[in-house]
């Protein structure tokens, strides 16, 4: 029985009588070359960037330029130079734009003086454009000189709190702390290297305090006067840019005249047509003013005030007042309805 079954599977497993056979495949041969021909090279795939190509022949130009360098200087064509921008370097940078000139107008300046209140009042074709309104108990504080003592620093803010004698400490950040030795490399700076703990400084108030914020203070002390700026720790001439050019020059060189050896000066606008005596005399009295300070700032005990700020109608006469007003009378004053529509723009 067993040998029965072996002799099935033997039948099975051996190939049909008269079925096909595959053929054997069988790859093509090249036709053998010509006599006098070359064989071509066999072409390699994949290959990139021609390798296994043969390169060109140069031209017999190019050989010759390789074996003389003077040749190939000559053959290769001459490259202009860059042109440059006819731009200098002091018109790239961007400069504040000019402010318009104020329309022609009729101006009128009014000023009313009462016990409890200062107003100022400017008027242009019998409008009121402008109004300043000022309490003896909320006078501004802002260019009053102190003497104050520094009651805290604070690294991570870079800035520190100084004891000016109000309610609230000033407020004296790191950028605004002028010292000589440091003058045009103070970024970078830190304030603990600058200024301690109980030290003395003079600072001048910049902002008036506001709800629970103190007064904002610097060192860099700046006295106005009716044409110029006196700057004591400063250095240079400057002249506004609202004024034209001729008259930049003139107002320049009349400063430049001066020889200002200590301090900085800015050239106000009001200058304008200015004399130089006029000019000489306000800065030697803004220079007068400045020596007053230094002295009280020796005797005085921190903190204690140095100079106090002109008063609301001396200093809008000081800084609007011009040429263009008209000079006669007026003894009325604009009505209320009218001044706080149009308070102060």
């Amino acid at each position: 029985m067993l040998q029965f079954f072996r002799r099935k599977k033997r039948q099975k497993d051996a190939p049909a009588q008269g079925a096909p056979q595959p053929e054997p495949v069988t790859t093509p041969t090249p036709d053998p070359p010509a006599a006098g021909e070359q064989p071509k090279p066999k072409r390699r795939r994949g290959s990139r960037g021609g390798r296994g190509r043969k390169k060109k022949t140069e031209p017999a130009a190019t050989a010759e330029t390789k074996a003389d360098p003077a040749k190939k200087q000559q053959s290769r064509p001459e490259r202009k130079p860059a042109q440059r921008s006819s731009r200098s370097s002091t018109q790239r940078r961007r400069t504040p734009p000019r402010r318009a000139p104020l329309p022609a107008a009729k101006r009128e300046l009014l000023v009313s003086v009462d016990v409890g209140e200062q107003r100022v009042a400017v008027l242009e074709d019998d409008k009121v454009a402008e109004v300043y309104l000022e309490r003896p108990e909320r006078r501004s504080i802002a260019g009053n000189v102190y003497k104050g003592v520094v009651d805290n620093v604070l690294p991570g803010m870079e800035a520190a709190f100084v004891e000016i004698g109000l309610e609230k400490n000033g407020f004296l950040y790191v950028d605004e702390i002028v010292v000589p030795e440091l003058e045009g490399r103070r970024h970078g700076k830190k304030i603990q290297d600058l200024i301690s703990r109980g030290q003395d400084v003079l600072v001048q108030a910049v902002k008036d305090p506001m709800k629970s914020k103190g007064a904002r203070l610097t060192t860099e002390i700046s006295l106005p006067g009716r044409f110029v700026v006196y700057v004591p720790s400063g250095e240079g001439l400057g002249v506004s840019r609202r004024l034209e050019d001729d008259e930049r020059i003139r107002l320049r060189d009349i400063v430049k005249a001066l020889d200002v050896k200590k301090g900085g000066v800015i050239v106000r606008t009001a200058a304008e047509g200015a004399s130089a005596e006029d000019i000489e005399r306000d800065l030697i009295f803004l220079q007068r003013l400045w020596k007053e300070i230094e002295t009280g700032a020796k005797s005085a005990k921190a903190p204690a005030l140095l100079y106090q700020e002109a008063e609301l109608p001396l200093r809008v006469v000081r800084d609007l007042f011009t040429g263009d007003f008209e000079k006669r009378p007026r003894r009325t004053w604009p009505s209320a309805s009218s001044a706080t529509a149009r308070r102060r723009r």
